[in-house]
């Protein structure tokens, strides 16, 4: 914990370039920043200068490498919200990470990376920051041990009892991996539709390959929209980019519901599968690998 702690604070005060966002809108580029419990203190092209921290909703970033992939989408800005912490660590009240799961409960992670370089070797090794946040504060989950684990996840999730009275507590080792499936489940439960015909929309782009895949159409819905994908089947579809949609896979106890949201300017890919047995997923696949996979659809169908 230690050690996941000190590179937070580490990668927050050495940050490469950037840019601020205000609760104004504004953005402001810099190249180094330097943040404290009241302020940011920033090093631009022209200078320095000084803001206040209530003012900062956050800082932009740039994923370049693939080991951002499994949280966000590989050499897209993103941003690092400033999340008001539980617990304040090291001083900081508050840290920062990006959004990766929307809902009643949203998740967001900060991926930290510890470089080792020998000789005859060079690895990096990945840290990953858990936060839950609900009514407004956050909670380092992935710093807790995992009685304190089960005791935050029984105090977020104490509207929804149906949601751990459905599982086997005792079986669990509430890793951040299964901790990330059980809030997706919530914020499911939890889904109320604010779509309105007015919102702007972006497009997302849904794809089935046919290694593995069971034969029958896959049903989808998206809030009141229903179709299904053939093995081979690509589709593109418009929906809302600020308010989020459920979507669901397949019928049936194996039936499989998320939440996702159109991006502006950005068109999310996800591959979606039904194999043999009858399990759905929802997989959403960086650029490239998605791009490559398209390409090979296409070339099967001509």
């Amino acid at each position: 914990m230690k050690l996941t702690l000190t590179l937070l604070l580490l990668i927050a005060q050495n940050l490469c370039y950037g840019q601020l966002l205000f609760k104004s809108g504004r953005l402001y580029e810099y190249t180094k920043a330097k943040f404290t419990p009241y302020h940011v203190e920033v090093k631009t092209k022209h200078g320095k200068a000084k803001f206040g921290i209530d003012s900062l909703v956050g800082y932009y970033v740039l994923n370049a490498g693939n080991l951002d992939s499994k949280y966000f989408k590989s050499g897209k800005k993103h941003l690092e919200w400033k999340l008001k912490l539980a617990k304040p660590e090291k001083g900081l009240p508050y840290a920062f990470a990006g959004l990766y799961s929307p809902g009643k409960i949203p998740i967001y992670v900060r991926l930290n990376y510890n470089n080792a370089v020998g000789p005859n070797y060079s690895t990096t090794a990945v840290i990953e920051n858990l936060y839950l946040k609900k009514d407004g504060i956050s909670y380092l989950i992935s710093a807790m041990k995992k009685e304190e684990r089960m005791k935050l996840l029984k105090k977020l999730t104490h509207d929804t009892p149906a949601l751990l009275d459905s599982i086997d507590i005792v079986s669990l080792s509430l890793s951040n991996k299964e901790i990330i499936a059980l809030i997706k489940k919530y914020n499911v439960l939890n889904y109320q539709n604010k779509v309105q015909p007015s919102d702007p929309t972006g497009k997302i782009t849904l794809y089935r390959m046919k290694a593995g895949e069971a034969k029958q159409p896959l049903p989808i819905e998206i809030n009141d929209l229903h179709f299904s994908l053939n093995p081979f089947d690509v589709k593109a579809i418009e929906i809302s980019t600020v308010n989020l949609v459920k979507i669901c896979l397949g019928s049936g106890p194996d039936k499989y519901c998320g939440l996702i949201t159109g991006q502006e300017g950005y068109i999310p890919y996800y591959k979606v599968s039904l194999n043999k047995k009858g399990k759905t997923q929802l997989k959403f696949e960086p650029d490239k690998d998605a791009l490559n996979d398209i390409r090979f659809l296409q070339s099967k169908k001509r």
